[in-house]
């Protein structure tokens, strides 16, 4: 219910990963600081590490990351619905980069062998809680 990056509960018992796209570069999603300056932003700050804490642990997993997509959003926040056509065109190569990126580096036999055990004991654990 907290994570905003549910990778692993689409896991199953199958051979086969779920691939995961995350609309941020690498180093934001796992390395996010929320400075503060008042109460207020402090606050914030507070609400911001709960909500995003567990994501940033979970891409620390190399099984997860090794599945993940990183879309860098060049700063466009998820409610700016008032962006330019520059910056709709910047968000579209920079998705476009991201995907070749990661297509051009994904191994399916790699994977399997390196990470496809962990991933499926963790979703058979959880499925039988």
């Amino acid at each position: 219910m907290l994570s905003n990056f549910p990778i692993d509960l689409f896991d199953n018992t199958f051979d086969w990963p779920t691939f995961g796209v995350k609309l941020s570069a690498k180093s934001e999603a796992v390395n996010q600081i929320n400075p503060t300056h008042n109460t207020l932003e402090f606050t914030l700050a507070i609400l911001s590490t709960m909500l995003n804490a567990r994501d940033a642990v979970h891409l620390d997993d190399p099984s997860v990351t090794s599945r993940t997509m990183f879309v860098d959003t060049t700063g466009v926040k998820t409610l700016d619905f008032d962006i330019t056509t520059q910056q709709q065109a910047t968000l579209y190569a920079s998705g476009r980069h991201g995907a070749e990126k990661f297509l051009d580096t994904w191994n399916f036999s790699r994977w399997k062998t390196t990470y496809s055990k962990t991933v499926l004991e963790r979703a058979k654990a959880s499925l039988d809680q």
